[in-house]
């Protein structure tokens, strides 16, 4: 949607790469790899002050656009891989008072080019743009497609509705013990003026939103595109999951911060979770420790006599074989444990508590989602995390690879020049406004050629 031509290099962090470029220039090119999963929002054509592109096309053109991408798109899409299309209104031509539902607009666009619709979900948020002429917006609308294979009529996409179950409302034996389907309403707050998700693009979506559908829609490994990565929600939310990830942005500032934002996250739950640990209970206020704090710190987590609720679900866990296995006069005492054991980690002496409940309470603080999960959940994930920390927390020699790969890992947090004597947090706001990103951009060197996957 612009004459710009500047690309630079990608970005190259984990298993993930983000690009400054054109889409619909990176995506035709033949060696651009295949993913499994898309989730993206476009721009909307309607006249947004996006930093270095336009967003006010004629109609016709903005739909030739849209077709375009959904072609690229469905070539680079595994068969039976997903795509989330968030998108809203347009106007139906300029200073007209009637809209266009883009989703309704393109859905033909999309089931031409090979792409058939699963599900539309509504993503509903408080507050909103509020007009006097009628209501105010409260959602948007997210298409799911899938990528179908005319070969094989009966390809199915990945879906695991066990990531992503909710609460249940009462605690009813007939229900499912990890909790129930969250429907495709989904209620999400708005990004907060001031919170961490915060950044300078206007119209960045929770990441709670693309962590749904990251979680149920792939698998660990799997590759993640967003091919208007503004910000870098979807890549930052798939590096915290473990998946592959691929970014474009068009705009310059948009993809710096990407960059930066992208620097905060480490690759996976396991060391998202222990570099938590270390940043808030050890490092904090101080922000510098030496590697000896660091392993000391480690290895009395690792001695911490486990609370009474800790030692009585990691048992059941130690003995959890599946949801199927599990009588259904049992379910009421086991929800009861994990009520039980989600209170006990809301203390905020969390940090003197067993193993488990250090990183269950580490999970809860890094992942959106995970509020909505059940307390057997939450234990679960922890127990699983915990089978895999307590072998690298017994030896130096695994703790010592750790750290470096933690400081490594997350450039925007630590000082990885350090990384031989100490471990160091930067200093510096995490929450980024549109004015410091925009001097930032204008300090940085520009590039010119071309991006070759």
């Amino acid at each position: 949607m612009s004459n710009r031509r500047n690309q630079a290099t990608p970005l190259v962090a984990g298993t993930g790469t983000i690009v400054h470029g054109d889409c619909t220039e990176l995506l035709a090119q033949k060696s651009f790899p295949l993913v499994d999963l898309v989730h993206t929002s476009p721009p909307y054509n309607i006249d947004k002050p996006y930093q270095d592109y336009t967003d006010k096309l004629h109609l016709s053109d903005y739909l030739k656009f849209v077709s375009r991408v959904a072609r690229l798109l469905s070539e680079k899409m595994r068969s039976g891989a997903s795509l989330f299309w968030q998108t809203g209104y347009t106007q139906a031509s300029p200073n007209s008072d009637e809209i266009n539902p883009i989703d309704v607009l393109t859905f033909p666009l999309f089931k031409e080019h090979g792409l058939y619709l699963k599900d539309r979900i509504i993503w509903r948020y408080y507050g909103g743009m509020s007009f006097k002429s009628k209501f105010k917006n409260q959602h948007e609308t997210i298409l799911w497609y899938v990528k179908g294979d005319p070969e094989n009529p009966t390809v199915q996409p990945y879906f695991n509705i066990d990531a992503v179950r909710e609460t249940s409302r009462e605690h009813d034996p007939r229900n499912n013990l990890l909790g129930r389907n969250p429907g495709n309403v989904w209620q999400v707050d708005r990004v907060a003026y001031g919170s961490i998700e915060q950044t300078s693009h206007i119209a960045v979506f929770p990441e709670e939103v693309t962590e749904r559908i990251i979680r149920a829609c792939s698998r660990p490994g799997d590759t993640v595109l967003d091919p208007f990565l503004g910000s870098g929600t979807v890549a930052k939310v798939a590096k915290s999951l473990g998946r592959s990830y691929l970014g474009i942005e068009l705009s310059r500032g948009y993809y710096e911060e990407s960059v930066r934002r992208l620097g905060y996250q480490q690759l996976g739950e396991l060391d998202t979770v222990l570099s938590w640990l270390l940043k808030n209970f050890l490092l904090g206020s101080r922000r510098r420790a030496s590697r000896e704090d660091c392993r000391f710190y480690f290895r009395q987590l690792l001695r911490a006599r486990p609370t009474n609720i800790e030692a009585r679900l990691s048992e059941w866990c130690r003995a959890f074989t599946g949801v199927d296995d599990v009588p259904k006069k049992e379910k009421p005492k086991l929800w009861a444990m994990g009520d039980e054991f989600l209170k006990s980690i809301s203390s905020p002496r969390t940090g003197h508590l067993g193993l488990l409940s250090n990183i269950a309470a580490a999970y809860l603080n890094n992942y959106k989602l995970a509020k909505w999960f059940n307390g057997l959940r939450i234990g679960l994930i922890a127990h699983g995390l915990q089978q895999e920390i307590e072998p690298v927390l017994k030896s130096d020699r695994k703790m010592e690879s750790v750290l470096d790969r933690i400081v490594e890992g997350e450039p925007s947090s630590y000082e990885s020049k350090h990384k031989g004597n100490v471990v160091l947090l930067k200093q510096g706001e995490r929450r980024v406004k549109a004015g410091v990103a925009r001097r930032r951009i204008k300090e940085a060197p520009s590039a010119t050629e071309p991006v070759l996957f």
